[in-house]
C-alpha cells in the first residue's frame, strides 16, 4: 500500500502550487486596479470639493438675498401695523374720554388723550385737524394713517416718510445678515455701490480703493460683478491680519438694486484643498486596508491548503480502516461505509457494493418490522377487540381494545389461554374459540363481560398451507350501547303506546261528560225538589237522600273523568306540596288500620310547583289509598317522601317528565302485595282495577296520570309480587312564593229573593223544567225556552219583564256564548248565567272574559244555583 502516501504528496504539491499561483495573480491584479481607481478618485475628490464649495457660496448668498427681502417686507408691515394699532387706540381713548363728560373743555381733553396715544411711535409725526387733513408736501413719499372722531369732526393720525421706513428695513436686513454663519467661520458680507462696507471685515469703512496682492481693486470688481447680475470672483487677500500672507479666495456676489447694495459669501481656496486632501488621505487608508486584507487572505488560503492536503493524506489511509470496521460490524447489524470519505474510485466502488448488500438486508428487516407495527397500529385503532389464539387456545397477539375489554395492562394477555380469562379450570361449555378450531368454520357467540357490557364475538379459523386450522382470530364488537338503545326504544315505544291509549280513552271520556252531566243535573234537581216537597216524616226522604248521595258520587266520578281526559283545568298557581301532603296524611292517619305504619319524610326546602292544590291533594290521596288497600290484610309500612332533585333533560325524560332543572319528587311506597308485569302494563288504564266489585272505579291511577302529565310532570312505577310497590311522581319546580292554603269556599246560604223573573234557555226539556222549578223554589219566577231563537224571540217581545238569563252552552241552532252576545248587544242590563256540563272554551276561570256575570257547572244543586244567581244579580247591580 506504499502508493497511498505518494498520491497524497502529489496532491499536496499540485494543490499548493496552484493556490500560490492563483493568489499571486489575484493580489497583483487587485493592487493594480485599486491604484488606478485611487488616482481617479483623488482627482474627482478635488473637483467635487471645489464644486461643492461653489454651490455652498451660491446658496448662502441667495439665502441672504431672500433674508433681505423678508426683512424689508416684515419691517414695513410691522411699522404699518404699529401705526394702525396706535390710531385705533387713540380713537378708543377719544370715545372713552368724550363719553364720560360733556362739559366745556371736553374737546381739549379728547385731543390730549389722542396725542398721548400717538406720540409713542418713534419717527412718526402726529396729524390732527378739524374737517380735513392737508397732506403736507415734502421730499419723498409719506405713509399716512388717519382716523375720524365724528362727534368733534376731528381727523387725526400718524405720518412717516418712506425714507425713514426704508432705513428701518435696511437696518433689520443688516442685523439678519450679520447673524449668518456656515462651515468653519463662513459668513455673508454686504456693502454699498459706493464702496462702504456694511458687514464683514472692514465694516463701516469705505473699501472702494482696497486692492489684493495682485493689485486688483477687489470691492470695485465685486460691485461690477454684482451690477452685471451676480457671479464668482477670485482674488488674493490675507486670511486674518492685513499684514499676513495672502491666500486665494473665491466669492459669489448678487445685487440689491433698489438699495444700491451688493451681498456675497466667500471661501479661501486653501481651506477647500485641505478638505480634498483629507478625503484623498482617507482613500489611501482604504486602499492600504484592502491590500493588507488581500495579502492576509492569500496567507490564510496557503495555510488552509497545506492543512487540507495533510488531512487528505491521512484520510486515504483511514479509508481502509473504514472497510475493516464495516466487516466487523456487519456480523451484528447493518452498517454503512461513508462513500463520501472514499477519495479514490476503486475504494468508492468497493464501498458502494458493500453498502448495497448491507442496505438490502436492512430493508428486508425494516419492512418486516414496519409490517408488524402497521398491523398493530391498524388493529389498535379500531373499536373491535381483536385477539389471535393458537392451537392450544393460548393468546399470541391482542389489540388495545381486547386489553381494555378484559381490563388488563398492555402485554398481559399474551400467553394466557382463553379459559383463564373467566375460568381457571376449564373452557366454556359453548366456547366459540374451540368450536371454530374443531369445525374449521367461523362461529358467532354472544358474551357478557364482568362489568355488564354486552359483546358479539366472531371466531375465524386460520389455516396453514395444508388447509389445517392452526389458530383462531376473534373479533368482538361491543353491543352495550346498541342493546341499551334497543331497550330504551322499546320502553319509549311502550310509553308512547300507553300515552296514545290513554289519550284515546280521554277523548272518549270527555265526549260523554256533557251528556252525563245533563242526566245528573236532572236527577239532582228533581231529587232536591222532591225532597223539599216531602213531609219530614215521610219514608221517601231517605230514598231521595240516597239518590242525591249517589248523584254526588256520580258527579265526582265525572270530575275524575274530565280530569283524566285533561278537559277540566283547575286553578293553576304556585303552590307548595308540603302543607298539602301533611293535611292529606293527617286525614289518612285517622282512618288507616292500626296494622299499617305511616312513615312520612317531608323536606320543607322544596320549591313550589305550578298546580291546583285540589288536584295535588287528589294525587297524594289516590296513591296512598291504593297503597293502604294493598296492605289491608297483612299490614305493613306506608312511606310518603317529599323532596327535590336536580335532573338533566335526559334524566327527566326517562321518568316521562318534560324539561330539565329542579323537580319536586313525591314518593309513595308500600310493603304490600305488589304487582306483576301484566298488572303494571295496565295500571294507568282507566276503569282497570284489581279491587273487588264495589271497592273502586278504576279511575284513581288514571286520574293521577292525567293530572301529572297535564303539569308536564312524570310518574314511574316499580313493583314486584310480594315485594311491595313504589310510585315516584316528578313535578317541575318554580322559583315563586306560594300563597297559604285557605279553607275551601262554602256555598251561599239559601235566602229569600225578590220577584225577579229569570229566562231559562235549555234544549233538554227535562233539564229546562227542573231548572225552572228549582228557581221557583229559590223564590224566583222562571220561564223556559227550548233554543236560542226561541229565547231571543221571548226577549224581543217581553225583555222588560226579565231580570236575569240562565242559558246552556251547547244547544241546537246556536251556543250559549252566541246567545249571550246577542243579549249584550240589545239588552245589556240583563244579568246572564252560563250553565254547561263541559266546554273546552269557557270554564270557571275564564267566563268573565266573555262578559258573563256567573258560571254554573252541571250537575248543580239548589245552593249552587242560588249562589250563581246571587252572583250574577249582584255583579250587575254593582256595574249598573
Amino acid at each position: 500500500m506504499g502508493w497511498v502516501p505518494s498520491v497524497a504528496q502529489s496532491m499536496f504539491r499540485a494543490t499548493t502550487l496552484l493556490v500560490v499561483l492563483y493568489a499571486a495573480i489575484y493580489v497583483s491584479v487587485g493592487i493594480y486596479g485599486e491604484l488606478h481607481d485611487h488616482q481617479a478618485s483623488v482627482a474627482a475628490t478635488h473637483a467635487h470639493a471645489i464644486q461643492a464649495q461653489r454651490d455652498l457660496l451660491r446658496g448662502q448668498t441667495e439665502g441672504a438675498l431672500a433674508i433681505i427681502e423678508g426683512a424689508r417686507a416684515s419691517t414695513h408691515d410691522q411699522l404699518l401695523a404699529q401705526m394702525e394699532g396706535a390710531a385705533d387706540d387713540a380713537l378708543e381713548a377719544a370715545r372713552a374720554e368724550y363719553s364720560e363728560t360733556s362739559e366745556p373743555g371736553a374737546a381739549a381733553r379728547v385731543e390730549e388723550a389722542i396725542r398721548q396715544r400717538l406720540e409713542g411711535i418713534d419717527g412718526c409725526r402726529v396729524i390732527m385737524a378739524r374737517g380735513k387733513v392737508d397732506e403736507e408736501a415734502g421730499e419723498g413719499a409719506r405713509v399716512v394713517v388717519t382716523r375720524t372722531f365724528e362727534p368733534l369732526d376731528l381727523v387725526f393720525g400718524l405720518s412717516m416718510d418712506e425714507r425713514d421706513i426704508g432705513e428701518r428695513c435696511r437696518a433689520a436686513a443688516l442685523d439678519a445678515i450679520r447673524e449668518i454663519r456656515f462651515g468653519e467661520g463662513g459668513y455673508v458680507f454686504a456693502g454699498t455701490y459706493q464702496g462702504h462696507s456694511l458687514s464683514g471685515p472692514g465694516q463701516g469703512e469705505n473699501m472702494w480703493d482696497a486692492t489684493d496682492a495682485t493689485g486688483l481693486k477687489v470691492v470695485q470688481e465685486l460691485i461690477r460683478t454684482a451690477r452685471q447680475g451676480g457671479g464668482f470672483l477670485t482674488y488674493y487677500i490675507p486670511r486674518e491680519a492685513r499684514n499676513a500672507p495672502t491666500e486665494r479666495k473665491i466669492s459669489y456676489v448678487l445685487p440689491v438694486e433698489d438699495w444700491g447694495w451688493y451681498v456675497g459669501a466667500g471661501a479661501l481656496v486653501p481651506d477647500i484643498e485641505a478638505q480634498a486632501d483629507a478625503q484623498a488621505a482617507a482613500l489611501w487608508d482604504r486602499l492600504w486596508a484592502k491590500i493588507r486584507w488581500a495579502v492576509g487572505l492569500m496567507l490564510a488560503v496557503l495555510t488552509l491548503t497545506a492543512l487540507v492536503a495533510w488531512t487528505m493524506s491521512r484520510r486515504v489511509g483511514s479509508n481502509l480502516i473504514e472497510f475493516r470496521t464495516f466487516f466487523e460490524r456487519a456480523r451484528e447489524g447493518a452498517p454503512e461505509i461513508p462513500t463520501s470519505k472514499m477519495r479514490h474510485s476503486e475504494l468508492r466502488q468497493l464501498a458502494e457494493w458493500a453498502n448495497d448488500m448491507s442496505a438490502a438486508r436492512f430493508r428486508a428487516e425494516r419492512a418486516l418490522r414496519d409490517a408488524e407495527r402497521e398491523k398493530a397500529v391498524i388493529l389498535d385503532s379500531i373499536s373491535e377487540a381483536v385477539t389471535y389464539y393458537d392451537e392450544e387456545r393460548a393468546i399470541r397477539w391482542a389489540n388495545r381494545a381486547a386489553e381494555l375489554r378484559h381490563g388488563v395492562s398492555p402485554g398481559e394477555l399474551i400467553g394466557r389461554r382463553c379459559a383463564t380469562l373467566d375460568d381457571e379450570d376449564r373452557l366454556c361449555e359453548d366456547c366459540h374459540i374451540d368450536a371454530a378450531l374443531v369445525s374449521a368454520e367461523p362461529v358467532t357467540a354472544e358474551r357478557r363481560s364482568s362489568d355488564g357490557s354486552e359483546w358479539e364475538a366472531r371466531a375465524y379459523p386460520v389455516f396453514d398451507d395444508g388447509d389445517e386450522p392452526v389458530g383462531v382470530v376473534e373479533v368482538a364488537h361491543d353491543r352495550t350501547q346498541q342493546v341499551q338503545a334497543s331497550r330504551d326504544r322499546a320502553r319509549l315505544e311502550e310509553q308512547l303506546r300507553r300515552a296514545q291509549h290513554l289519550e284515546s280513552l280521554g277523548v272518549l271520556a270527555g265526549g260523554i261528560a256533557h251528556d252525563f252531566n245533563n242526566i245528573l243535573a236532572a236527577i239532582t234537581g228533581y231529587s232536591e225538589l222532591s225532597l223539599m216537597e216531602s213531609p219530614p216524616d215521610s219514608s221517601i226522604r231517605s230514598k231521595l237522600e240516597a239518590v242525591l248521595e249517589a248523584s254526588s258520587r256520580a258527579k265526582g266520578l265525572v270530575e275524575q273523568i274530565l280530569t283524566f281526559s285533561r278537559r277540566r283545568e283547575g286553578q293553576v298557581a304556585p303552590c307548595r306540596i308540603e302543607p298539602i301532603a301533611k293535611e292529606t296524611l293527617k286525614f289518612l292517619g285517622s282512618s288507616m288500620p292500626a296494622t299499617i305504619e305511616l312513615q312520612p319524610s317531608i323536606d320543607p326546602r322544596c320549591p313550589a310547583v305550578m298546580a291546583d292544590p285540589t288536584l295535588i291533594h287528589q294525587v297524594i290521596m289516590n296513591l296512598c289509598t291504593n297503597a293502604i288497600h294493598a296492605m289491608r290484610e297483612s299490614g305493613g309500612v306506608l312511606s310518603v317522601a317529599i323532596d327535590s332533585v336536580d335532573l338533566t333533560e335526559a334524566q327527566a325524560r326517562q321518568m316521562g317528565a318534560d324539561g330539565r332543572g329542579r323537580f319536586v319528587r313525591i314518593t309513595v311506597s308500600d310493603t304490600g302485595t305488589g304487582m306483576d308485569e301484566a298488572t303494571q302494563a295496565r295500571v294507568f288504564d282507566p276503569f282497570f282495577t284489581t279491587k273487588a266489585p264495589g271497592e273502586g272505579t278504576g279511575l284513581g291511577l288514571s286520574t293521577v296520570h292525567g293530572i301529572v302529565r297535564s303539569y308536564r310532570g312524570g310518574i314511574r312505577l316499580a313493583s314486584a309480587p310480594a315485594e311491595g310497590t313504589r310510585f315516584e311522581v316528578l313535578l317541575p319546580g318554580v322559583e315563586a312564593d306560594a300563597p297559604a292554603l285557605g279553607e275551601p269556599p262554602t256555598p251561599a246560604a239559601l235566602g229569600e229573593r225578590g220577584l225577579e223573573r229569570v229566562l231559562v234557555v235549555e234544549d233538554e226539556a227535562v233539564l229546562r223544567d227542573a231548572a225552572c222549578q228549582m228557581l221557583r223554589a229559590l223564590g224566583y219566577e222562571a220561564e223556559g225556552a227550548g233554543s236560542m231563537d226561541a229565547g231571543l224571540e221571548i226577549l224581543r217581545e217581553r225583555a222588560d219583564e226579565f231580570t236575569g238569563l240562565l242559558t246552556d252552552q251547547t244547544m241546537p241552532g246556536g251556543t250559549g256564548l252566541e246567545m249571550i252576545e246577542a243579549v249584550r248587544q240589545r239588552w245589556p242590563h240583563i244579568p246572564v248565567v252560563l250553565c254547561t256540563g263541559y266546554s273546552s272554551k269557557v270554564n270557571s276561570q275564564t267566563y268573565r272574559e266573555y262578559g258573563i256575570d256567573a258560571f254554573l257547572a252541571k250537575p248543580f244543586n239548589l245552593a249552587e244555583l242560588g249562589a250563581a244567581m246571587d252572583e250574577a244579580l249582584g255583579t250587575r247591580a254593582k256595574t249598573v
